[in-house]
C-alpha cells in the first residue's frame, strides 16, 4: 500500500511539474507597464507606504516606514543589491543579525546575499528616497510585492503561513526574497514543487483587488 502511496504521488509531481513549468507555463506580466509614476505600494502589515517615482526595468520609490514599524522579516535578495538613503528620521536595520542606526543623509548598502530587515524603531516617521539616479529595485520584484501585500494585510493578526508559501510558489524566483536562515536552495526547491498544486488550487500571478484568494 505504502509503495502505491509513493509511485501515485511521485507520479503526480512530476506530471504537475512538466505540465506547469514547461509545457503551460503561466502567463508572464508586462512589469514595466503595470507600474506608473505616482502610484502607492502600501503594507499595513509592515508600515510600510511606498510611492513611485520612476519606472523601467529597475524601479524608483519614495519609501516613508511609519512610527514603531516592524518591517519585513529578514531576508535576502540573490539577484539584487539594495540601498538605503535616510531623507528624514532614523532608519534602524539588522544585517546579518547585528542592528544598525542610518541617520538623515546617510546610507546603508545591502550586498545581494545578505540577511537584513529595515524598520522603524523610532517614534518618528523615516523616509527613504534615493540620489544620484540610484533605484529601489527590480521592477518585477516590485510587483509582487504590490500583488502580496494586501494579500498579507487581510489575514490581519493570524497569518497563514501556508497560504502565503502557496502565493509565493507561483510567483517562482521572479520574487526574488527568501527567509534568512533556511538554504535558499531548498526555498527555490520548494516554490517549484508547490507551485503547480498552488494553481490547481487556485493561487494565480495577478490579482483584481476582488479575486485575491481566500
Amino acid at each position: 500500500m505504502l509503495l502505491y502511496t509513493v509511485i501515485i504521488v511521485a507520479s503526480y509531481l512530476a506530471l504537475s511539474i512538466i505540465l506547469h513549468h514547461y509545457l503551460f507555463p503561466m502567463e508572464k506580466v508586462a512589469y514595466v507597464t503595470y507600474f506608473k509614476p505616482g502610484d502607492q505600494m502600501n503594507s499595513i502589515t509592515e508600515g510600510f507606504n511606498q510611492t513611485i517615482v520612476s519606472v523601467d526595468e529597475w524601479l524608483d520609490s519614495r519609501l516613508v516606514i511609519q512610527p514603531h514599524a516592524s518591517g519585513p522579516p529578514e531576508h535576502v535578495h540573490t539577484d539584487f543589491d539594495e540601498t538605503f538613503t535616510v531623507k528624514e528620521g532614523v532608519l534602524s536595520v539588522l544585517i546579518n543579525g547585528e542592528h544598525k542606526f542610518v541617520k538623515a543623509g546617510e546610507s546603508v548598502f545591502i550586498p545581494k546575499g545578505t540577511a537584513h530587515k529595515p524598520f522603524n524603531k523610532s517614534d518618528q516617521l523615516v523616509i527613504i528616497e534615493n540620489k544620484d539616479g540610484k533605484k529601489s529595485f527590480p521592477t518585477k520584484f516590485a510587483y509582487y510585492l504590490k500583488q502580496l501585500y494586501p494579500i498579507i494585510d487581510d489575514m490581519g493578526e493570524n497569518k497563514n503561513m501556508l497560504k502565503i508559501a502557496m502565493q509565493m510558489s507561483v510567483y517562482g524566483n521572479d520574487m526574488d526574497t527568501w527567509i534568512a536562515g533556511p538554504p535558499i536552495i531548498v526555498q527555490k526547491a520548494l516554490r517549484f514543487i508547490l507551485a503547480p498544486t498552488a494553481r490547481l488550487m487556485g493561487y494565480k500571478n495577478y490579482y483584481e483587488s476582488t479575486s485575491r484568494p481566500s
